[in-house]
């Protein structure tokens, strides 16, 4: 007799067991993927932009939330299940309102997607999860990598601008007022 093994959804990964060695899992073309612990400098860089972004919400009133590695499916028509979890979130206040449980995954895109050293290997697939950000429809995502001193900016039209150290990211009209010093956030 045949058995017909289970199609796993993305927000089957909560119910994953998680090794030692990862901090959980991510989810692509239908399977797991792993996502291992952060380096120091990264684990650093997360609290440090995180709080900066939470910071100017609270100082501004801006409707929303700010998170670290919560995880978004994605929707793409390719991989209607991708899930990603970007190092920072910026989510606005009606997707937070609209979203249904607290302890499950967004079905939704963050309107600013932030990836910390993506070259680390904590989270596979560099590229591709900025690609897959933007075919999402996030607004702004940037990649910051703490090596070169330097961040990206991305767009889903496909502009992209380049960083350096002594450089101010912008996040524009997506997080009204927010601008992240680079020159500070690498001390």
């Amino acid at each position: 007799m045949a058995t017909h093994p289970r199609v796993l959804s993305a927000d089957d990964v909560f119910d994953l067991p998680v090794p030692g060695h990862l901090i959980g899992w991510e989810f692509v073309d239908g399977r797991p993927v792993p996502v291992s612990p952060a380096s120091a400098i990264h684990g650093e860089l997360i609290i440090e932009v995180g709080r900066r972004l939470a910071n100017h919400v609270h100082e501004r009133g801006l409707r929303g939330k700010v998170y670290s590695d919560a995880g978004f499916i994605l929707g793409l028509p390719r991989d209607p299940e991708r899930m990603r979890a970007p190092d920072v979130a910026w989510v606005e206040g009606s997707k937070v309102d609209a979203h249904p449980d607290p302890e499950r995954l967004f079905r939704c895109v963050p309107d600013l997607a932030i990836e910390i050293d993506l070259g680390s290997g904590k989270k596979p697939d560099g590229q591709q999860r900025i690609v897959d950000y933007l075919e999402a429809g996030v607004p702004l995502v940037w990649a910051i990598d703490p090596h070169s001193r330097t961040a990206v900016s991305y767009r889903p039209d496909g502009s992209a601008r380049l960083y350096r150290a002594d450089e101010i990211l912008d996040a524009g009209e997506v997080v009204p007022g927010f601008r992240l010093p680079l020159a500070e956030l690498f001390g």
